[in-house]
């Protein structure tokens, strides 16, 4: 048999827990409280969301208007008609700003709708080129011009008009 460390005389101890005073009982419900409460917000969040998606699928969602339908894909993280390209948000939310080749929109817009900036936009773009499917890959410039970002092409091949890196 081993013999038993006599230096290590925190084995023999017991852990013996202090009672809580009064403060930190109030900090620990305080805290449950709080936790349930943001419990209940992501529930009810959640649940709302899904009541959206059942409502995209709607023949009264083409109905609404192209900004409303804007704003609810935005809520609920979709594009219309169909889910995410490659499970990139930033994908699906080019998409429902450029839903057609040709198509622009200012740069004071795309800021209103996506809280980006133009530097920001851009690296936000250049990301999503990398993460999704080449067929899927929606091709966006800036033209300074007009203030304004344009859908170029979508595909795997970069179009002429593309100013950007190269995608590696």
């Amino acid at each position: 048999m081993a013999k038993k460390d006599a230096t290590n005389k925190t084995a023999d101890v017991k852990d013996e827990k202090k009672p809580l005073t009064e403060a930190e009982k109030a900090a620990q419900a305080k805290a449950a409280h709080e936790k349930n409460i943001r419990d209940t917000n992501n529930a009810s969040m959640k649940a709302a969301k899904q009541t959206l998606l059942k409502f995209k699928d709607t023949k009264n969602f083409e109905k609404l208007p192209e900004e409303i339908k804007t704003a609810l894909i935005r809520v609920i993280g979709k594009t219309p008609g169909g889910g995410g390209l490659n499970k990139d948000s930033f994908a699906d939310t080019l998409l429902s700003i450029f839903p057609k080749v040709k198509t622009s929109m200012a740069e004071l817009d795309i800021f209103k709708l996506t809280k980006m900036g133009r530097s920001e936009f851009r690296k936000r773009i250049r990301e999503s080129l990398k993460k999704t499917l080449p067929e899927n890959r929606r091709w966006v410039e800036f033209d300074e011009k007009t203030e304004s970002w344009t859908l170029y092409a979508t595909g795997a091949v970069a179009p002429k008009e593309f100013k950007g890196k190269e995608i590696v």
